[in-house]
Protein backbone atom coordinates (compact mmCIF):
# COMPACT_ATOMS: atom_id res chain seq x y z
CA UNK A 1 0.00 0.00 0.00
CA UNK A 2 2.95 2.09 1.01
CA UNK A 3 5.22 2.16 -2.44
CA UNK A 4 8.01 4.33 -3.13
CA UNK A 5 11.05 3.24 -5.22
CA UNK A 6 13.02 6.71 -5.96
CA UNK A 7 14.25 9.01 -3.07
CA UNK A 8 12.57 12.05 -2.94
CA UNK A 9 9.12 10.52 -3.93
CA UNK A 10 6.33 10.73 -1.06
CA UNK A 11 4.64 8.15 -0.03
CA UNK A 12 0.60 7.62 -0.11
CA UNK A 13 -0.23 7.88 3.19
CA UNK A 14 -3.69 6.03 5.27
CA UNK A 15 -4.20 9.05 6.53
CA UNK A 16 -3.72 12.74 6.29
CA UNK A 17 -3.58 13.71 10.11
CA UNK A 18 -0.88 17.30 10.88
CA UNK A 19 2.19 15.58 12.27
CA UNK A 20 0.93 18.11 13.92
CA UNK A 21 1.09 18.51 17.03
CA UNK A 22 4.15 16.02 17.27
CA UNK A 23 6.52 18.49 16.43
CA UNK A 24 7.76 20.50 13.25
CA UNK A 25 9.57 23.52 14.29
CA UNK A 26 8.63 26.93 13.59
CA UNK A 27 10.56 28.32 10.51
CA UNK A 28 10.77 27.00 7.22
CA UNK A 29 13.39 25.73 5.58
CA UNK A 30 14.83 26.51 1.61
CA UNK A 31 12.12 23.70 0.14
CA UNK A 32 9.47 24.92 2.44
CA UNK A 33 9.94 21.93 4.89
CA UNK A 34 9.87 22.63 8.66
CA UNK A 35 12.99 21.30 10.68
CA UNK A 36 12.65 19.62 14.18
CA UNK A 37 15.79 21.61 15.36
CA UNK A 38 16.80 25.11 15.07
CA UNK A 39 20.07 24.67 17.20
CA UNK A 40 21.64 22.46 19.69
CA UNK A 41 19.82 23.74 23.23
CA UNK A 42 16.51 25.09 21.97
CA UNK A 43 13.87 22.82 19.83
CA UNK A 44 10.88 25.55 19.47
CA UNK A 45 7.82 22.72 18.76
CA UNK A 46 4.75 23.82 17.79
CA UNK A 47 1.95 23.70 19.37
CA UNK A 48 -1.23 21.39 18.15
CA UNK A 49 -3.03 25.09 17.35
CA UNK A 50 -0.43 26.87 15.46
CA UNK A 51 -1.69 28.30 12.75
CA UNK A 52 1.52 27.67 10.59
CA UNK A 53 1.09 23.82 11.27
CA UNK A 54 -2.88 23.67 10.70
CA UNK A 55 -2.32 24.85 7.26
CA UNK A 56 0.58 22.81 6.40
CA UNK A 57 -0.06 19.57 4.34
CA UNK A 58 2.55 17.19 2.68
CA UNK A 59 1.66 17.18 -1.07
CA UNK A 60 0.73 13.55 -1.70
CA UNK A 61 1.23 12.03 -5.24
CA UNK A 62 0.44 8.68 -6.14
CA UNK A 63 2.05 4.92 -5.36
CA UNK A 64 4.64 4.21 -8.01
CA UNK A 65 3.98 1.08 -9.17
CA UNK A 66 6.52 -1.82 -9.14
CA UNK A 67 9.31 -1.48 -11.52
CA UNK A 68 11.46 -4.11 -14.14
CA UNK A 69 14.53 -4.15 -14.65
CA UNK A 70 17.30 -5.60 -16.23
CA UNK A 71 20.29 -6.38 -14.00
CA UNK A 72 22.35 -4.16 -15.89
CA UNK A 73 20.22 -1.49 -15.67
CA UNK A 74 21.34 -2.09 -11.12
CA UNK A 75 24.70 -1.26 -11.83
CA UNK A 76 24.79 2.59 -11.79
CA UNK A 77 23.63 2.10 -8.38
CA UNK A 78 25.88 -1.01 -7.33
CA UNK A 79 28.68 1.73 -8.20
CA UNK A 80 27.37 4.71 -6.15
CA UNK A 81 26.97 1.91 -3.73
CA UNK A 82 30.44 0.53 -3.56
CA UNK A 83 31.70 4.04 -4.12
CA UNK A 84 30.10 5.38 -0.74
CA UNK A 85 31.02 1.89 1.44
CA UNK A 86 34.93 2.33 0.20
CA UNK A 87 35.10 5.85 1.17
CA UNK A 88 33.48 5.09 4.65
CA UNK A 89 36.06 2.54 4.94
CA UNK A 90 38.78 4.65 3.62
CA UNK A 91 38.19 7.54 6.14
CA UNK A 92 37.73 5.63 9.15
CA UNK A 93 34.06 5.59 9.20
CA UNK A 94 31.50 2.79 9.91
CA UNK A 95 29.33 1.97 6.43
CA UNK A 96 26.02 3.07 8.10
CA UNK A 97 24.05 4.02 11.72
CA UNK A 98 26.06 1.88 14.84
CA UNK A 99 24.82 0.42 17.65
CA UNK A 100 28.27 1.42 19.45
CA UNK A 101 28.02 -2.41 20.88
CA UNK A 102 31.08 -4.15 18.90
CA UNK A 103 29.63 -7.60 19.23
CA UNK A 104 26.75 -6.23 18.29
CA UNK A 105 27.84 -4.43 15.49
CA UNK A 106 30.08 -7.04 13.82
CA UNK A 107 26.99 -9.58 14.17
CA UNK A 108 25.18 -7.36 12.21
CA UNK A 109 27.39 -6.55 9.52
CA UNK A 110 29.50 -3.88 10.54
CA UNK A 111 26.09 -1.13 10.70
CA UNK A 112 22.58 -1.42 11.33
CA UNK A 113 21.87 -1.85 7.65
CA UNK A 114 18.14 -0.12 6.40
CA UNK A 115 15.11 -2.11 7.26
CA UNK A 116 13.13 -2.76 10.05
CA UNK A 117 14.69 -4.39 13.18
CA UNK A 118 12.24 -5.68 16.38
CA UNK A 119 13.45 -5.33 19.59
CA UNK A 120 11.09 -7.44 21.92
CA UNK A 121 11.90 -8.65 25.56
CA UNK A 122 10.02 -9.29 28.88
CA UNK A 123 9.26 -5.86 31.88
CA UNK A 124 12.25 -4.43 32.80
CA UNK A 125 14.92 -5.78 30.50
CA UNK A 126 15.42 -2.09 28.71
CA UNK A 127 14.04 -2.18 25.29
CA UNK A 128 13.44 1.84 25.54
CA UNK A 129 16.50 2.44 27.08
CA UNK A 130 18.89 0.22 25.21
CA UNK A 131 16.92 1.72 21.62
CA UNK A 132 17.23 5.23 22.76
CA UNK A 133 20.82 4.80 23.91
CA UNK A 134 21.95 3.49 19.91
CA UNK A 135 19.37 6.46 18.75
CA UNK A 136 21.67 8.99 20.76
CA UNK A 137 25.01 6.71 19.90
CA UNK A 138 24.37 5.60 15.98
CA UNK A 139 26.74 8.46 15.19
CA UNK A 140 24.48 9.32 12.15
CA UNK A 141 20.79 11.91 12.29
CA UNK A 142 18.00 9.80 14.41
CA UNK A 143 14.14 10.67 15.04
CA UNK A 144 12.61 8.50 18.03
CA UNK A 145 8.69 8.72 18.51
CA UNK A 146 7.88 7.96 21.57
CA UNK A 147 4.26 6.51 22.22
CA UNK A 148 4.63 5.78 25.68
CA UNK A 149 6.73 7.75 27.08
CA UNK A 150 7.29 11.51 27.56
CA UNK A 151 9.92 13.82 25.80
CA UNK A 152 10.77 15.27 29.11
CA UNK A 153 11.49 11.71 30.71
CA UNK A 154 13.39 10.50 27.79
CA UNK A 155 15.61 13.80 28.30
CA UNK A 156 16.11 13.02 31.98
CA UNK A 157 17.37 9.10 31.01
CA UNK A 158 19.30 10.70 28.23
CA UNK A 159 20.69 13.12 30.85
CA UNK A 160 21.64 10.71 33.62
CA UNK A 161 23.10 8.42 30.99
CA UNK A 162 25.50 11.04 29.47
CA UNK A 163 26.61 12.34 32.74
CA UNK A 164 26.31 9.49 35.01
CA UNK A 165 23.79 10.70 37.31
CA UNK A 166 21.45 8.70 38.92
CA UNK A 167 17.98 8.93 37.84
CA UNK A 168 16.49 9.36 41.18
CA UNK A 169 18.68 12.43 41.99
CA UNK A 170 17.34 14.05 38.72
CA UNK A 171 13.50 13.20 39.28
CA UNK A 172 13.48 13.76 43.34
CA UNK A 173 14.38 17.58 43.08
CA UNK A 174 17.61 17.41 45.86
CA UNK A 175 19.84 19.01 42.97
CA UNK A 176 19.19 22.90 42.74
CA UNK A 177 17.63 24.33 38.92
CA UNK A 178 21.20 25.92 37.84
CA UNK A 179 22.66 22.48 38.90
CA UNK A 180 20.01 20.14 36.59
CA UNK A 181 20.07 22.32 33.67
CA UNK A 182 23.46 22.05 33.61
CA UNK A 183 23.51 18.60 33.18
CA UNK A 184 20.67 18.45 30.43
CA UNK A 185 22.50 20.73 28.54
CA UNK A 186 25.46 18.14 28.49
CA UNK A 187 23.35 15.53 27.61
CA UNK A 188 21.92 18.03 24.64
CA UNK A 189 25.53 18.90 23.38
CA UNK A 190 25.95 15.15 23.26
CA UNK A 191 23.49 14.37 20.73
CA UNK A 192 22.75 16.99 18.21
CA UNK A 193 21.56 15.02 15.53
CA UNK A 194 18.51 13.08 17.88
CA UNK A 195 15.17 14.82 17.64
CA UNK A 196 11.90 13.18 19.23
CA UNK A 197 8.24 13.04 17.99
CA UNK A 198 5.43 13.14 21.15
CA UNK A 199 2.69 10.39 20.03
CA UNK A 200 1.99 9.77 23.69
CA UNK A 201 -1.05 11.29 23.51
CA UNK A 202 -2.67 8.25 21.49
CA UNK A 203 -2.36 10.44 17.61
CA UNK A 204 0.26 8.56 16.06
CA UNK A 205 2.16 10.49 12.98
CA UNK A 206 1.37 8.52 10.14
CA UNK A 207 4.12 6.84 7.76
CA UNK A 208 3.68 9.74 5.49
CA UNK A 209 4.19 12.29 8.38
CA UNK A 210 7.09 9.77 9.12
CA UNK A 211 8.98 10.15 5.74
CA UNK A 212 8.31 14.56 5.60
CA UNK A 213 10.00 14.34 9.74
CA UNK A 214 12.93 12.36 8.51
CA UNK A 215 13.57 14.12 5.75
CA UNK A 216 13.64 17.22 7.97
CA UNK A 217 16.10 15.07 10.86
CA UNK A 218 18.27 14.85 8.13
CA UNK A 219 18.23 18.04 7.39
CA UNK A 220 20.11 18.76 10.94
CA UNK A 221 23.50 17.76 9.87
CA UNK A 222 24.04 20.09 7.40
CA UNK A 223 24.26 22.64 10.30
CA UNK A 224 26.83 20.13 12.08
CA UNK A 225 30.60 21.44 11.62
CA UNK A 226 32.72 20.08 9.01
CA UNK A 227 34.45 17.93 11.52
CA UNK A 228 31.66 16.93 12.66
CA UNK A 229 30.11 16.10 9.44
CA UNK A 230 33.47 14.37 8.07
CA UNK A 231 32.97 11.72 11.21
CA UNK A 232 29.13 10.95 10.49
CA UNK A 233 28.11 7.96 8.93
CA UNK A 234 25.78 7.65 5.88
CA UNK A 235 21.65 7.03 6.88
CA UNK A 236 19.84 7.83 9.46
CA UNK A 237 17.64 5.95 12.36
CA UNK A 238 14.08 6.24 12.98
CA UNK A 239 12.82 4.42 15.96
CA UNK A 240 9.24 3.80 17.07
CA UNK A 241 8.56 2.48 20.82
CA UNK A 242 6.32 1.01 20.88
CA UNK A 243 4.98 -0.71 17.40
CA UNK A 244 2.12 -1.88 18.94
CA UNK A 245 1.61 1.43 20.42
CA UNK A 246 2.47 3.23 17.59
CA UNK A 247 0.04 1.05 15.00
CA UNK A 248 -3.11 1.58 17.74
CA UNK A 249 -2.65 5.31 17.48
CA UNK A 250 -3.04 5.43 13.36
CA UNK A 251 -6.80 4.91 13.79
CA UNK A 252 -9.04 1.89 12.19
CA UNK A 253 -10.07 1.45 15.88
CA UNK A 254 -12.45 -1.36 14.37
CA UNK A 255 -9.76 -2.65 12.38
CA UNK A 256 -8.71 -6.16 13.94
CA UNK A 257 -5.58 -5.72 15.53
CA UNK A 258 -3.61 -8.42 13.37
CA UNK A 259 -4.69 -6.43 10.43
CA UNK A 260 -4.15 -2.73 11.96
CA UNK A 261 -0.79 -4.07 12.55
CA UNK A 262 -0.39 -5.72 9.18
CA UNK A 263 -1.06 -2.69 7.46
CA UNK A 264 1.51 -0.66 10.14
CA UNK A 265 4.29 -2.72 9.26
CA UNK A 266 3.42 -2.82 5.43
CA UNK A 267 3.74 0.84 5.96
CA UNK A 268 7.49 0.72 7.80
CA UNK A 269 8.89 -1.41 5.26
CA UNK A 270 8.10 0.83 2.78
CA UNK A 271 9.39 3.52 4.58
CA UNK A 272 12.56 2.51 4.80
CA UNK A 273 13.21 1.65 1.43
CA UNK A 274 11.70 5.49 0.41
CA UNK A 275 13.69 6.92 2.92
CA UNK A 276 16.66 4.53 2.89
CA UNK A 277 16.91 4.53 6.84
CA UNK A 278 17.00 1.38 9.56
CA UNK A 279 13.76 1.42 11.52
CA UNK A 280 14.29 0.02 15.00
CA UNK A 281 11.29 -0.65 16.51
CA UNK A 282 10.61 -2.30 19.90
CA UNK A 283 7.30 -5.10 20.19
CA UNK A 284 5.27 -6.42 22.81
CA UNK A 285 5.61 -10.50 23.67
CA UNK A 286 2.65 -11.95 24.06
CA UNK A 287 1.61 -13.29 26.60
CA UNK A 288 2.20 -16.88 25.93
CA UNK A 289 5.49 -15.96 24.63
CA UNK A 290 6.39 -13.70 27.69
CA UNK A 291 9.53 -16.06 28.72
CA UNK A 292 10.42 -17.32 25.38
CA UNK A 293 12.99 -16.02 22.97
CA UNK A 294 11.67 -17.53 19.60
CA UNK A 295 10.99 -16.04 16.56
CA UNK A 296 7.50 -15.83 16.93
CA UNK A 297 7.37 -14.17 20.67
CA UNK A 298 5.73 -10.75 19.59
CA UNK A 299 2.34 -9.80 19.72
CA UNK A 300 -0.47 -10.02 17.49
CA UNK A 301 1.39 -10.99 14.08
CA UNK A 302 4.10 -12.95 13.19
CA UNK A 303 4.27 -10.22 10.27
CA UNK A 304 7.25 -8.10 12.58
CA UNK A 305 9.56 -11.28 12.62
CA UNK A 306 8.69 -12.26 8.35
CA UNK A 307 9.84 -8.54 8.04
CA UNK A 308 11.95 -7.39 9.88
CA UNK A 309 16.16 -7.64 8.99
CA UNK A 310 17.13 -8.58 12.50
CA UNK A 311 14.80 -10.07 15.45
CA UNK A 312 16.25 -9.24 19.03
CA UNK A 313 14.99 -11.17 22.30
CA UNK A 314 16.02 -8.96 25.19
CA UNK A 315 16.00 -11.40 28.65
CA UNK A 316 17.49 -11.19 32.16
CA UNK A 317 20.45 -13.61 32.14
CA UNK A 318 20.36 -16.39 34.08
CA UNK A 319 23.70 -18.04 34.49
CA UNK A 320 24.15 -15.85 37.61
CA UNK A 321 27.11 -14.04 36.05
CA UNK A 322 27.55 -10.63 37.41
CA UNK A 323 29.00 -7.11 36.35
CA UNK A 324 29.92 -4.94 39.03
CA UNK A 325 27.04 -3.72 41.45
CA UNK A 326 23.73 -1.83 40.21
CA UNK A 327 24.30 -3.72 36.87
CA UNK A 328 22.51 -6.64 35.53
CA UNK A 329 23.19 -8.78 32.91
CA UNK A 330 20.80 -8.57 29.32
CA UNK A 331 21.01 -11.52 27.07
CA UNK A 332 19.97 -10.12 23.55
CA UNK A 333 19.93 -13.30 21.11
CA UNK A 334 19.28 -12.40 17.90
CA UNK A 335 16.58 -15.22 16.62
CA UNK A 336 17.01 -13.55 12.90
CA UNK A 337 19.78 -12.15 11.06
CA UNK A 338 19.65 -11.18 7.22
CA UNK A 339 23.15 -9.58 7.18
CA UNK A 340 24.99 -12.42 9.09
CA UNK A 341 24.54 -15.28 11.06
CA UNK A 342 22.64 -15.45 13.88
CA UNK A 343 24.16 -14.38 17.26
CA UNK A 344 23.82 -14.44 21.17
CA UNK A 345 25.58 -11.84 23.80
CA UNK A 346 25.48 -9.83 26.56
CA UNK A 347 25.55 -6.37 27.74
CA UNK A 348 25.28 -4.61 31.18
CA UNK A 349 22.31 -2.48 32.13
CA UNK A 350 22.53 -0.27 34.97
CA UNK A 351 18.77 1.17 35.30
CA UNK A 352 19.43 3.66 37.77
CA UNK A 353 21.29 5.71 35.49
CA UNK A 354 18.97 3.79 32.04
CA UNK A 355 22.81 3.09 30.27
CA UNK A 356 24.00 -0.59 28.59
CA UNK A 357 27.78 -1.17 28.53
CA UNK A 358 30.08 -3.95 26.72
CA UNK A 359 30.96 -6.64 29.36
CA UNK A 360 34.15 -8.82 28.90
Amino acid sequence: MFTSTRPGTRLRGAGRRGLLAHGYAKYPTPGGRRDLCEDRYQTPICSPGDPSIDTWRPTVTPASPPTLMTLGSILGEFEADATRAHDAHRNGRPGGPVTAFRAFDSALGGAIQQGIHVYHGGPGTGKTALVLQIAATCGTPALFVSCEMSPLELLRRITSRVTGTFLSRIRSGELPPADSMALARRAVEACPLLAVIDATGGNSPSVEHLHEAVASVRAMATRATVAERHALAEGAVLVIDSGHAWAAGLGGASMPEYDRLNDAIGGLHALSGASRIAILVTAERSRASMKSDGMSSTAGTRTWEYRAETVVAMDDDETGATSGPGVKLIKLKMSKNRNGSTAEFRLGFRPAMMTFKEVA
